[in-house]
């Protein structure tokens, strides 16, 4: 195997689900950031690409959400079609809206990094299936 494959393998193997949590929530915070950027500059042709970004990322946070935990996960859906409904325009208020509300989300969840670690570490929270099996 080549030795940049097998570092990429090892590397994504010792990940916590919190690690990749956050980094869905940077990549969402990103392209929301981008799409501001473009309703401030008058570049709307580039709207596009943030709009998809922003929607693949709620799609994957959307997915990893287990509704039967509880109230934290549903709020985390009211809290993603939101942002899906406020971007779906060309509304400079309502894309910095989004934003500060996906800030919040990933400020939140960096908040408890080091105690998801721990508890993933630990078993108490399930580690990550890279297998698929």
């Amino acid at each position: 195997m080549n030795p940049h494959l097998r570092y990429k393998e090892n590397t994504a193997h010792s990940w916590a689900r919190i690690d990749m949590l956050l980094l869905v929530y940077d990549k969402l915070v990103g392209a929301l950031q981008d799409g501001v950027r473009c309703l401030e500059t008058g570049k709307l042709s580039n709207l596009r690409t943030a709009r998809f970004e922003v929607q693949r990322c709620i799609t994957v946070i959307a997915d990893g959400l287990d509704l039967n935990q509880g109230e934290v996960p549903r709020n985390i859906v009211r809290l993603c079609l939101f942002t899906v409904e406020r971007t779906t325009g060309e509304v400079l208020e309502d894309w910095k809206s989004s934003l500060s509300v996906m800030q919040s989300v990933r400020e939140g969840f960096s908040q408890i990094q080091d105690e998801a670690r721990e508890l993933e570490h630990t078993g108490q929270i399930p580690a990550l299936n890279l297998t698929g099996t």
